[in-house]
């Protein structure tokens, strides 16, 4: 499958906040992917929220899991997304059903020795960073310097398909787009603006844009 290059992050801690910002949401099915984070909830509150945003928004819309890969298992989701504590944290069972499962599977890869270290090949995507520093994840790793954002993109490339995260904007998009060729995840600069709908279409026409 190809994956679009834009990549919405909604990180927001409670079902409210996501039906909320469900309702305000326009835009056109798979022009990019959308990750639900809900961090500090239970199961059930995650999973409602999966649901709702299923329900609300256009059945072709893909919504990645983050973190929770019975979740995913359960609601037979679009996709997976694990971090890196969460990848070494899986049971053998567990790497076997994410091996086995038919979605899309994405991993955070933070260095070169998470990209050494994880099974590339179970995944279809790796999301590097963290690019800059961001308000959005707590326990943040060191941001990464030019020259190994480029060394790991240049390495999970090979691979996959890769999107740069941590705290991007819409100045960074055309700096990492023309010079890695890559794809962008946002989150806070999106759920935080003003009008949802039209930054997510500055994004949008702006990758557009370039790649044109």
């Amino acid at each position: 499958m190809k994956l679009p290059k834009f990549y919405y992050i909604i990180s927001e801690s409670s079902f409210e906040a996501v039906k909320k910002l469900a309702n305000i949401i326009e835009y056109q099915a798979n022009e990019f992917l959308i990750q639900l984070r809900m961090k500090g909830v239970d199961l059930n509150e995650f999973s409602d929220s999966y649901l709702y945003l299923k329900d609300k928004l256009d059945d072709a819309q893909l919504i990645i899991v983050n973190d929770h890969l019975e979740i995913a298992l359960s609601l037979n989701a679009d996709g997976i997304h694990l971090g890196q504590l969460d990848y070494e944290a899986l049971s053998k069972t567990q790497r076997q059903q994410l091996a086995e499962a038919n979605m899309i599977k994405g991993i955070t890869i933070n260095s070169m020795a998470n990209a050494k270290q994880t099974d590339l090949s179970l995944f279809e995507y790796a999301g590097i960073g963290p690019y800059k520093y961001t308000q959005t994840k707590k326990n943040l790793v060191d941001t990464l310097s030019p020259v190994q954002l480029e060394e790991l993109i240049a390495y999970c490339n090979k691979q996959l398909d890769v999107y740069v995260i941590g705290g991007i904007n819409l100045t960074d998009v055309r700096q990492i787009k023309e010079k890695f060729n890559v794809g962008v995840a946002v989150s806070g600069d999106i759920s935080q603006s003003a009008d949802v709908s039209f930054r997510i279409k500055e994004y949008l026409d702006l990758l557009n844009q370039i790649t044109k």
